[in-house]
């Protein structure tokens, strides 16, 4: 039987989602970097001001690509690939927009970060307030936006 290398590398690099992981909120609502994927799902219904009818949804993905320490440990290196889809249905106009985008950390480029009380990609983000638990969502896309 041949095992991919990539394979191989992956399941050397992540731990597995096992039971008996002790959860930690709101530190465990960000970024978890021994793990291979990770993702925000946000869905929901909402009007406008003159009750025109949406549905929505706003997704951020983390893929690990490699953990390993790399020599200089440059900040372009490519560790995770961070993806983010966004959808609004007019449900009153008929329509259906969305965009997606894909990006690495870079120098602050995607992430999830309990330090930041964020998770963003571009000019995407979901922001906690990690007082009372809110969260405050924003997605910029040249025909459509949502906050």
């Amino acid at each position: 039987m041949n095992i991919s290398p990539l394979l191989v590398l992956a399941v050397e690099l992540y731990r597995s989602a096992l039971p008996g992981y002790q959860y930690q909120f709101p530190r465990d609502h960000f970024n978890h970097p021994e793990f291979q994927t990770e993702w925000w799902y946000y869905t929901g219904n909402l009007h406008d001001a003159q009750g025109r009818k949406f549905g929505f949804e706003l997704t951020f993905f983390r893929q690990g690509v490699d953990r390993r320490k790399h020599a200089g440990n440059a900040v372009w290196d490519v560790r995770d690939v961070w993806l983010a889809h966004l959808a609004l249905s007019d449900i009153d106009g008929g329509k259906f927009l969305h965009a997606q985008r894909l990006n690495r950390s870079g120098p602050g480029l995607a992430g999830a970060s309990f330090e930041q009380a964020r998770v963003w990609n571009g000019n995407w983000q979901v922001q906690w307030n990690l007082a009372n638990g809110t969260q405050q969502m924003q997605a910029f896309d040249p025909h459509f936006s949502l906050q």
